[in-house]
This record gives structure tokens, sequence and C-alpha cells, in this order.
């Protein structure tokens, strides 16, 4: 048998498929996350590249025992809802059924970056710890806290949104509503706003270069490769 599993990003959307006998990911795809997307056509584009893959490697609908989703959100996983999903501007949603609907198996819902700590503390760099904190950096900051062989959800499932927790009183807004979120300093969207600010001070550097002095076309990328430049 085999299982489906999926990552959503506010850049990119991976699907990968899985060997349960062998737990070896047999391939792996990913699609791009645009931004405005709804739920419902990203989880289209999630299943087409699903099938996709399964077509290539021979495996049947039939053969797929259930698929997995990390979504960056405030979720209920048991009811399969995403409450809040801030840097997707999802709200509401009962993602689940929109892709079981499309896949037909099962689906089971988890933080993205919950799903990420299960993962290394079960066979990556925490592997054979008792307790592990697990930080997932990208378009925002993640986090996924493990004691005694458990996840922490804490209240309303959101005890490891370590990105969420004040690093500034009344620093930059944050998505989520607060001020001074570590995310708001420590994330690919935190090196597009610091580098957004140093282009508009009208400075020629290598970053004012590569965004043609243009703000608005700084990308992460940029800003890294500019540090990389001294």
């Amino acid at each position: 048998m085999y299982s489906i599993g999926i990552d959503i990003g506010g850049t990119n959307l991976p699907v990968g498929i899985v060997d349960l006998d062998t737990n070896t990911i047999l391939s792996k795809r990913s699609t791009p996350f645009v931004k405005g997307m709804s739920p419902q056509e990203a989880m289209d584009r999630l299943a087409a590249l699903a099938k996709e893959q399964m077509e290539e490697l021979g495996i049947a609908p039939s053969q797929i025992a259930f698929a997995g989703m990390g979504v960056p959100a405030v979720l209920l996983p048991d009811e399969g809802y995403v409450v809040k999903a801030n840097n997707l501007d999802w709200q509401d949603v009962k993602i689940t059924e929109l892709l079981e609907a499309r896949l037909g198996c099962r689906v089971y819902l988890e933080n993205d970056a919950n799903a990420a700590a299960w993962g290394e503390y079960k066979a990556g760099a925490c592997e054979g710890s008792k307790n592990a904190v697990v930080l997932t950096l990208g378009t925002g900051l993640g986090g996924g806290v493990i004691m005694d062989d458990k996840i922490i959800w804490g209240a309303y499932f959101n005890g490891g949104e370590l990105g969420h927790m004040i690093a500034e009183m009344d620093g930059i807004p944050c998505t989520c509503g607060n001020r001074g979120c570590f995310e708001r300093y420590t994330s690919a969207t935190a090196l597009i706003y610091f580098g957004k600010e140093a282009v508009a001070k009208g400075e020629k550097t290598s970053l004012f270069d590569a965004c043609e002095g243009d703000p608005q076309k700084i990308t992460a990328k940029m800003v890294i490769d500019a540090a990389k430049e001294g």
C-alpha cells in the first residue's frame, strides 16, 4: 500500500508518494502557490499532481491507504478544519473534504510544522530523543514541540506556534493580528520586508541593482544573494 504526503506552503505545494512497506519516498513533485489562490484551486492542483505521479508509478487509486496534509494554520485536526491560515489568506475551510472528494481516499490534517517536527522526531535529526523542538523556516516561522512521544497541541491546537510569540513589544504588524511576532523578523517574509526598507533609502547597493531600484520587486532570494556578496 501507498500514501500521499502533501505540504501546503505560502510559496510551493509539494506532493510525494510513499511506499508504506518500506517507508520510501518514491516520487516528489511541486507546483507553485500563487498568492490569492483559493483552497479549491489549491486542492485541484495537488490532486492532479498526485494522480500524475501515481500514473507514472503504476499505482491504482485503490492502492492508496490515505493522504496526510500539513497546513500552516490554526486548525482542528480531528475535524479536518482550517480555522485560519494567515499567510494563505484562508479561513473557515473544511479542507480534508475538498481533497477527499478529489483523491477518493481518507485525508488526515496536521499543522505543517507539527508534521515536520514529528517526521524529524521519528526518522530525522531528533530520532532517539525523548523530547524535541523543531523550527521550520520558510514564508513564515513555524514550530513543533514534542514531549514524551506526544505532539503538544495546546489550547486551540496552537501550542507549537513559536513564530507568533512576541519578540518586540509594539513591533512590526503581523498577519495574525498581533505586533512584533518572531515571524516578522525571522522568515522569508521578513527578509522581503527589510529588503524593501533598505532599497527605499535609495542607496546604491547590489540589492538596489538587483531589483532595479523598485522595492516591490524584492524577493527573499535577492536579499540572500546580496548578503552572500557582502
